[in-house]
Parts: structure tokens; sequence; C-alpha cells
């Protein structure tokens, strides 16, 4: 099969291989149809962040490995030439062969998986830090990539990184995700981001990049709740549960935020077009009461008419991306 057509077929399986938001499943299934693109033996995709002491990896898939091949490798990590190339130039594949110059220290490790041809990229978040590496690796030492699957497997690493993230920064099989959001673990670590996100992070804590949240946001992730936004200077953030991570959302501080929580109430019936009366009942105030929010409402917000008060809530809202 043409390489173009075996890309294909991959890009348009991406949605496919596991229940909305398995991101470990995914990761897998998704090794998988790599490894099958690419006539690979085995595999394995690591997503984790760049942090001052080196990669750090939270989550990894592996193919046709066993697990102690990580506990192997982690002890000659520094070694592995392609990790090396890989890293250094993200976004590009590099091969290589066993029967190549390699460390003394490697070689027993290399023959000991399987591992005679290799396969590897690199993907880097330049805001965040977050990163995603990907090996396919070949038993036979007469079978060693090409330029063909090189340039494979760097054309599908954007579209398998966006599937991943895209899961990750959606609640549950829940609608698209907003377009500044992050989704942190307990520590306060970021596992994806939207770049709009990163953005508005930078107007509140200037100079932060990531991948851990600063401190202030970290130390709070427990006490977030959708209903209750929290104010940040020009911001505003919204924390959603999503075990086990938080979904944080960002926005523009809108007037509307200036509102009391029980004038956003009487101007959120009033954008909806109840009376004077209808809220006055619902809300167990008197008319004159709900007169007197509603002025302050209309002064607070600069408006004239309940069509100005829709848009001044309209704005005020985590709209979705329509990308997703």
């Amino acid at each position: 099969m043409h390489p173009l057509q075996r890309l294909g077929r991959l890009i348009t399986d991406l949605p496919t291989l596991a229940p909305a938001g398995a991101g470990e499943e995914f990761g897998t299934a998704a090794v998988v149809r790599l490894a099958a693109a690419l006539d690979g033996d085995s595999g394995i995709w690591a997503s984790g962040a760049l942090t001052a002491q080196g990669p750090d990896f939270h989550t990894v898939s592996l193919w046709r490995q066993p697990p102690e091949m990580l506990q192997d490798y982690e002890a000659i990590k520094q070694h592995d030439p392609l990790f090396a190339e890989a890293s250094a130039q993200p976004g590009r594949a590099f091969s290589g062969s066993a029967a190549s110059a390699l460390p003394p220290v490697f070689k027993p490790f290399v023959e000991r998986y399987g591992l005679a041809q290799a396969l590897s990229a690199m993907v880097v978040h330049s805001q965040s830090g977050l990163l995603n590496g990907f090996s396919i690796w070949r038993r036979a030492p007469d079978r060693p990539f090409g330029a063909d699957d090189e340039a494979l497997l760097e054309a599908a690493l954007p579209h398998l990184v966006a599937e991943a993230q895209a899961r990750l920064l959606r609640a549950g099989a829940g609608p698209a995700p907003v377009l500044a959001r992050g989704s942190a673990d307990g520590r306060g670590r970021l596992h994806a981001v939207t770049s709009r996100f990163m953005d508005l992070m930078a107007l509140h804590w200037p100079g932060w990049r990531g991948p851990d949240l600063p401190p202030e946001l970290a130390a709070r992730l427990p006490l977030l709740r959708p209903a209750q936004p929290w104010v940040l200077g020009p911001l505003v953030l919204r924390g959603t549960p999503s075990p086990p991570y938080v979904l944080l959302d960002l926005r523009p501080r809108q007037p509307w935020d200036g509102l009391s929580v029980r004038e956003q109430t009487v101007a959120g019936l009033a954008a909806d077009g109840a009376s004077h009366k209808e809220i006055a009942q619902a809300l167990g105030l008197a008319p004159a009461t709900v007169r007197n929010h509603l002025a302050r409402i209309y002064q607070a917000l600069d408006v004239h008419h309940r069509t100005q008060l829709q848009a001044r809530r309209a704005a005020a809202r985590f709209a979705p991306d329509a990308d997703g």
C-alpha cells in the first residue's frame, strides 16, 4: 500500500480506536495502528513533559514489549542515540539500526528486546513543555526503516497528538472543549492544553510556561467548581472535575463578572424574557426589589434594553471551540 494510503487510513481510524476520553486505551490502540502502518513488530507512545530535570513521562502505552523493558531503559536512556536526535529536533523522525555504532552499554538492551531496527520521533509543545515520544521497532536486522517510513511518521504525529489532546480536554463523552482549556492532574501537572489557554495564563502569570501550574492555582485545584468561577485579575477561571483530571477553562473578564450572584440570577432571568413580576415570584422578592436590582444591573453593565443584556451575558460564557 502506498505511504499516503497508509497515512490516510491511519488518520481516518483515529477517532474510532477507543471510547471517547479513554486516554490510555487510545494510546495503546494508536500504537498498534501506527505499527501496522509502518510494518513494525512492537512500539511505544510515551506522554509527559519537559522539566528542569529532563523528560518526565506520566503515561506510557507499550505494545508487544514486557513492562520490565521500561525499567531497563531508565538506567541507560542517556545513551539512546535516537532519543537524543528526536529530542534535539522535535517533529522529525529518525531511524537507526542495531548494526550501526551503538554505545556498548546500549547494545545488550537492543538485543534483549529485539530492537534491530528503530524509528523514533518526538513532539514538544513549545508553550507548555508537554511532549509525546514515539518509537516503532522491527526485529529483523535486514528490514530497515526507510525515508517513506520517516515521512509517514512525521505526517502522522500532529494527528495522533491532536486526537490524544482532544480526548483529555473533553469532559468524558461531552461536547468539544472550550477554546482556552487545560487539563491538569491532582499535583498540578498539565497533561493537555490549547494554545489560547497558555496565552491567557500569561496575562495573569507573566513569564509562566508550564508544565506545572503556578503554585497558587495548583493549591486551589481541589476547591474549584463549575458553578463558582474564580476571578483572576483580567481573567475568569472555571474548574470542572473530570477524574483523574481537572479541566480548567479560561476567558477574559467581562462586566457581567462584576455582578453579585443574586444580580446575575436576576439579570439572567430578565435576559431570558421574564417580567418583573415573574422574576419576583421565582425568587421570592417584591417587584419593587426586582426593579431596583435591574436598575443597578443596567447601570453596572451600561445597557439599556434586554437585547444588550443578553449580549453581556453571552460574552461572559465559556464559549466552545468550534473546531473541537
